[in-house]
């Protein structure tokens, strides 16, 4: 396996679902072909967040990781997989089927409900998953506002030294960019990061982060990928205004960020891709709501025209 080197951007993706809840992996190769076609991105971030990860069974989300790999085959570069749970068995479990089956890299999250007291208790955790992954990367998705982790990434980094040997960084989402910093730049060795706040990625990569994993890179790849081009350039006026763009979008959709169930709806408006509802306990956006976002998404169409 060629050596992990995420650059450029991610898609957090969605998990398309059937009216009646079940997963629908019938579109995953329709899907792989959107983003990379329609929008140009080859590297996506499974089974998060906005995929509703928690939310699945394992069987299911092993069903999906397979899914995806078979359809990205030859197209998507990497496919990173969190394996979060509640359960350091169901983590072990998940961990060794993605090696298996061959995934790019596998991101991990604190368990939520029993928390880790200490950043040692949490890299003691996260070590004991690690072994059941083999040789693949590991991720620490650092997301506290999900996790209810107090703890700084950077305290988390401290902790981890040399106790995780294919630690690969931090999905960092979180807006706390001094923390991130420490992370990329204090430490004993450079921790590679992936900024996981869509409404600021042009802040977080001019900071140092190696690359961005976010839910509104589905569907506003392409435009974000236009931005890094131009940040690489130097031109950075050019870029500030791509990105200010995409904020007062995402602001006339949510001005504390989009919920899952919104995305879908984007998702499935942008793309012709029925994303589906999303899955209890969220609910799915009402007729007025996802006519709102409707209307929003007609106003977001002239990004392309910026």
């Amino acid at each position: 396996m060629d050596k992990f080197d995420l650059q450029g951007i991610a898609a957090a993706t969605f998990t398309p679902m059937k009216p009646n809840g079940d997963i629908n992996t019938s579109i995953v190769g329709e899907y792989v072909t959107y983003l990379v076609e329609n929008q140009g991105v080859t590297s996506i971030f499974l089974n998060g967040t906005s995929g509703e990860g928690m939310s699945l069974s394992t069987a299911e989300r092993k069903k999906l990781l397979e899914a995806w790999l078979c359809a990205g085959r030859n197209r998507l570069k990497y496919i990173i997989v969190n394996i979060s749970c509640s359960s350091i068995t169901d983590c072990k479990e998940l961990a060794k089927h993605a090696e298996q089956v061959g995934a790019s890299a596998v991101a991990i999250t604190s368990p939520s409900y029993f928390c880790p007291a200490t950043p040692d208790a949490l890299v003691d955790f996260l070590h004991a998953v690690s072994l059941e992954a083999g040789s693949l990367p590991i991720i620490y998705y650092h997301i506290p506002v999900m996790s209810h982790i107090p703890f700084l990434a950077s305290t988390i980094l401290e902790a981890i030294g040399n106790k995780i040997p294919n630690f690969a960084g931090f999905k960092f989402s979180d807006l706390n960019l001094f923390d991130a910093s420490l992370c990329m730049h204090n430490s004993g060795r450079r921790c590679p990061l992936y900024y996981g706040v869509d409404e600021q990625m042009l802040t977080g990569m001019l900071m140092g982060a190696q690359a961005a994993i976010g839910s509104t890179y589905n569907y506003l790849g392409s435009k974000n990928i236009e931005m890094l081009s131009l940040l690489q350039n130097e031109k950075f006026q050019d870029a500030l205004n791509i990105q200010i763009s995409i904020q007062k979008h995402i602001a006339s959709i949510s001005k504390t960020g989009i919920t899952v169930p919104e995305n879908k709806v984007i998702m499935s408006y942008i793309s012709g891709l029925d994303m589906g509802p999303p899955r209890s306990p969220l609910t799915a956006c009402g007729a007025s709501r996802t006519s709102q976002l409707h209307r929003a998404v007609d106003s977001l169409q002239s990004l392309s025209r910026i």
